[in-house]
């Protein structure tokens, strides 16, 4: 009764995970918005990711990044799924 269902995209064919560059531009732009230097870890870890290609699966912040760098942080993650 019903008809075929149609699949995403061809077999085989793998996206590109952009997601890091996607995350490195929301967190620029939310940093702009909300008035707040970005962290040096931050950069530091998008770096790190130009480097060695590989994607931010973890961080760990030992400097202050204050309310409003912890805002535009959490503000670019959740832009980024």
């Amino acid at each position: 009764m019903g008809g075929k269902k149609k699949g995403k995209g061809k077999k085989g064919a793998e996206e590109e995970d952009l997601s890091t560059e996607q995350l490195e531009r929301a967190y620029y732009k939310k940093c702009k918005a909300n008035g707040v230097k970005r962290s040096k870890q931050m950069v530091a870890f998008f770096e790190q990711y130009y480097e060695d290609g590989d994607h931010i699966k973890k961080a760990h912040f030992h400097g202050e990044m204050g309310a409003k760098g912890a805002q535009a942080l959490s503000e670019a993650l959740i832009a980024v799924r």
